[in-house]
């Protein structure tokens, strides 16, 4: 209000004044007398920040981008380096399977109808290619009881009365061994820049690995390009993944990313995030999953993929 009162007082000096002492014709200065008024309106002052963030939603909306509001489209502007989760976000997230290795003798439609039933109650983009390829075989649906994800390292869960271990090599590898005849497989399969996914049954107490299964993701085409406009722009890009080093080098290889995280926990992507910020400053962090849903949070700004993202990705 006294603001308001101040402007309008000069306005009707400024209006008065100048023609008085004959610098100016009262005509051309009444309308810059108007202009000084509407330029040093509060209400210009006041409206013309979340009219811009308004328009800018707006915008972004109509790309298929949604902001959870003003502060964060303003927080971009602060970010000084990149975080990507890899599958589902630098990977088209619909991968396939391409290798089934078993021992033992056990068939590939029976270790493919066990690893289905289980990974069918995950939202991860490795577990649907498994359960895609079950249906696509047209296998059996086994039941599932006492089902228990463990983030960034597998699932535990009882498939006829007996406990099956799916999950991760390096997680698996601390339940029990890999077998000799497993190893050069999975090296194989790994060295082909692939993911791999393996089972152990307890039979009894007595740990038994039934296989392996390698699935391959397709990069997302524009994921080169999206690096290399960020590295001009001075961002720095880092890359964020429970897959293993040889798979999360070969990713990145092929998109330009140098800073290269892999083996991860999602306790582990915070800490990283944590670092970076101390390092680089502002953090985003981009991820479609329930591992990534941690750093989302800790990060300055946190980027979920829209279709592709989990639930609690999202609502992070």
């Amino acid at each position: 209000q006294i603001y308001a009162i101040v402007i309008l007082v000069s306005v009707g000096l400024f209006i008065v004044i100048p023609p008085t002492l004959g610098w100016v014709d009262f005509t051309t200065n009444f309308y810059r007398a108007m202009v000084l008024m509407t330029v040093a309106s509060p209400c210009a002052l006041v409206i013309s920040t979340p009219a811009s963030f308004i328009s800018a939603i707006a915008s972004a909306a109509r790309g298929g981008v949604l902001f959870k509001g003003g502060a964060y489209l303003e927080g971009l502007a602060t970010i000084k380096g990149i975080t990507f989760d890899k599958t589902g976000t630098l990977t088209q997230g619909k991968p396939t399977v391409t290798d089934v290795i078993t021992v033992d003798g056990l068939s590939e439609d029976d270790f493919l109808t066990t690893a289905a039933a289980i990974e069918a109650r995950s939202e991860h983009p490795i577990a649907k290619a498994i359960v895609n390829e079950g249906a696509r075989r047209q296998l059996p649906v086994a039941a599932v009881e006492d089902f228990k994800a463990l983030p960034g390292r597998g699932i535990e869960a009882r498939v006829d009365g007996q406990t099956l271990h799916v999950g991760s090599i390096n997680h698996l590898r601390t339940i029990s061994p890999l077998p000799d005849e497993l190893e050069t497989a999975y090296e194989r399969i790994e060295n082909e820049g692939k993911t791999v996914i393996g089972i152990i049954r307890d039979e009894a107490g007595a740990l038994r690995w039934l296989g392996i299964v390698g699935v391959a993701d397709q990069l997302r085409p524009e994921a080169r390009d999206i690096v290399a406009t960020l590295h001009k722009m001075g961002v720095q890009v880092a890359m964020l993944t429970g897959d293993n080093t040889r798979v999360a080098h070969h990713i990145a290889s092929q998109v330009g990313i140098e800073r290269i995280y892999a083996d991860l926990m999602p306790e582990d992507k915070v800490k990283i995030v944590k670092q970076l910020e101390a390092e680089l400053g502002a953090i985003a962090m981009v991820g479609d999953g329930v591992n990534d849903a941690p750093a989302l949070a800790t990060a300055t700004i946190g980027i979920a993929m829209g279709a592709a993202g989990t639930d609690v990705a999202l609502e992070t």
